[in-house]
């Protein structure tokens, strides 16, 4: 039935003008309402108080969910069944259902290497085998349960259940795109979540058919690999599955996209950096005895800084002293500290955009995780970069060490601290022998 009045609804030509008139039908009063959630949740509010009949007002939540006018959940007090009114309230927490679709840039892969940008995304349409799977028979739905909202309850017990094989078919059997792609991408992180490198297989497809949402759920994929993390000063052995992790993705996205599979591997190992060291006792550069030798750029970043958020390079003026304490950090190995209980969040914040001519021949890697940074094959220049991308979070675009840099000798160098400084103007033009 209810798909019935879908189809009804997308071929009525029922509008306000109806709606005013003397008599309007169950789906005119529908559509109404559903037209009202889109412009606000007053008008979407008082249109859904004007409908008494539950199975109208389910119509109604229901399409106000596809559409994704469900922020904030206001829809989702109308929806009387409990279970689908959980669903509701969850959609109403997933903010990448109420933006406009990300635009999906063809060149994904740039000359010097490393990531384009902050997102996931294939350098062209990848196959999509998770979305030819047969929809699964629903069993087991509630008393009342919406069969939408049933599938993705159940999608959701297989991820949590260690079925991963089993999402595919029970989110193929939600009719609605948009809610489609959202189950793909939910179950996928959660199998994730809770299987690590395991459910990496199973959970990549899903990403892929994920539509408008593949980068985000790549991209929390990465996130919940990383989390496995130890603390920074743990014993080696304790990157084991940061490790399985990291490999299991880029052997499932080698075969279709090479770039996006050496983006996505070296992401786990920055998000992981960022939160082990957040919550070391001590630091110093243990986590480069366990990681491969691609991590380095990751752990380096995040040591350099907890670093200066710490206090450890706060006295320092000196971009070259500052290089000689991170360098000396990377060497040691202290005992291993007390975890610290409560760490702050890991926030981090791109300050590279998108590439303008000087930029593009710079080496790019992922900044502790969701943003990029200049990298260098040198130690000490990769170093350097480190710390002012740290300043510039921690104390500040004004820090005295981000102004000097700009007339530093290595030109990525200057070029970095210009960009940290907000002063790509007073970066010195490129020397005329090297253009």
């Amino acid at each position: 039935m209810t798909r019935a009045l879908l189809l009804v609804l997308a071929l009525s030509g029922c509008g306000e003008d109806a709606a005013s008139s003397a008599v309007c039908d169950a789906d005119c009063r529908v559509q109404t309402a559903v037209a009202a959630w889109g412009r606000s949740v007053g008008e979407g509010s008082a249109a859904m108080e004007a409908i008494t009949d539950p199975t109208e007002r389910l119509l109604v939540a229901r399409t106000v969910m596809e559409n994704g006018h469900i922020e904030g959940g206001e829809v989702c007090r109308f929806v009387e069944n409990p279970s689908t009114h959980d669903y509701c309230m969850r959609l109403s927490h997933r903010p990448h259902l109420f933006e406009a679709p990300r635009q999906k840039v063809a060149r994904r892969e740039r000359v010097a290497g490393g990531p384009v940008d902050s997102e996931l995304l294939p350098a062209r349409p990848l196959p999509t085998p998770a979305a030819d799977v047969p929809a699964a028979e629903l069993s087991g739905c509630a008393d009342g349960e919406e069969a939408t909202a049933c599938a993705d309850r159940l999608a959701m017990d297989a991820a949590r259940e260690g079925r991963p094989a089993a999402i595919a078919g029970l989110c193929n059997a939600v009719s609605a795109p948009r809610l489609r792609s959202e189950c793909r991408f939910a179950a996928a992180e959660e199998a994730v979540r809770v299987g690590g490198a395991a459910a990496v297989a199973e959970a990549v497809p899903l990403c892929l058919a994920a539509g408008d949402y593949l980068a985000h759920c790549l991209g929390h994929s990465v996130t919940r690999l990383a989390e496995r993390s130890p603390p920074a000063d743990a014993e080696p052995g304790a990157w084991s599955e940061v490790i399985s992790g990291a490999e299991a993705l880029e052997v499932v996205l080698r075969p279709l996209d090479p770039a996006l599979a050496r983006s996505a591997a070296d992401r786990v190992y920055a998000e992981a950096a960022a939160l082990a060291y957040a919550r070391a006792g001590t630091l110093d550069g243990r986590p480069l005895d366990a990681l491969p030798e691609r991590a380095v750029p990751a752990v380096r970043a995040s040591l350099a800084w907890e670093l200066v958020k710490r206090g450890s390079l706060s006295h320092t003026g000196d971009l070259a002293s500052a290089v000689e304490t991170l360098a000396r950090a990377e060497s040691a190995r202290g005992e291993p500290g007390v975890p610290l209980e409560a760490p702050a969040r890991v926030v981090v914040r791109n300050r590279w955009g998108e590439d303008d001519r000087e930029s593009s021949a710079f080496a790019a890697a992922w900044w502790r995780g969701t943003a990029r940074r200049p990298t260098d094959p040198s130690p000490d220049t990769d170093r350097a970069l480190c710390v002012l991308e740290a300043v510039a979070d921690v104390r500040g675009q004004q820090d005295p060490m981000l102004s000097a840099a700009i007339t530093h000798e290595t030109r990525v160098v200057a070029w970095s601290a210009a960009r940290l400084s907000g002063r790509p103007g007073a970066l010195p033009p490129v020397p005329q022998e090297d253009r």
